[in-house]
């Protein structure tokens, strides 16, 4: 397969794809949040509890939050109830902001203050897309085709295995790993 899901989606609804992007307002309450000025870096850590074999790690993660904030980024840890305690211990070992969870309207608001988003594929990958952000997503097991990112983003990949688009549940060798910082 070669469509994006939203062309799949269009088309198996009989109307013509032309690139429609998400369309999704941010509700009109804004919650007031604890973040420095400046450009924002959003990791989404988790994966959710399906396919874990998205997880990149917490040591790669601490990595990143060094290296963005180094050159002058907020990183910024997002997450639900799944990743809180993991997201706890990266706060502890980086330099990465983390505010907690949230019901979902606040979490919208907390993705829109980001200026990028890193995200393997998941709501917040979804929020992203659907709010014009600037997107780094990490695939692994899925058919990379089927993600629109609408000109907002890159995806990244492990180099060199064969068993890309493998949509396993586990594994003994986890390529996610092989993506450096």
């Amino acid at each position: 397969n070669r469509k994006s899901y939203p062309q799949e989606i269009l088309e198996m609804c009989g109307f013509e794809w032309h690139g429609q992007e998400y369309m999704l307002e941010l509700p009109a309450t804004v919650p007031a949040f604890d973040l420095p000025q400046g450009r924002i870096i959003g990791m989404n850590t988790g994966c959710g509890t399906r396919w874990l074999t998205r997880l990149w790690g917490e040591e790669n993660w601490i990595a990143l939050a060094k290296l963005c904030s180094a050159a002058g980024y907020i990183p910024l840890l997002l997450g639900g109830p799944v990743e809180d305690e993991m997201n706890r211990h990266i706060a502890t070992h980086s330099p990465a902001h983390y505010l907690g969870t949230f019901p979902l309207p606040d979490f919208l608001h907390l993705v829109n203050r980001c200026d990028l988003v890193v995200s393997s594929v998941t709501m917040s990958m979804h929020i992203a897309i659907g709010l014009h952000k600037k997107l780094v997503l990490f695939n692994n097991i899925f058919n990379r085709h089927e993600f629109e990112l609408y000109g907002h983003g890159t995806i990244l990949e492990p180099e060199g295995k064969p068993c890309l688009g493998c949509y396993r549940n586990s594994c003994d060798e986890p390529c996610m790993e092989t993506i450096p910082p």
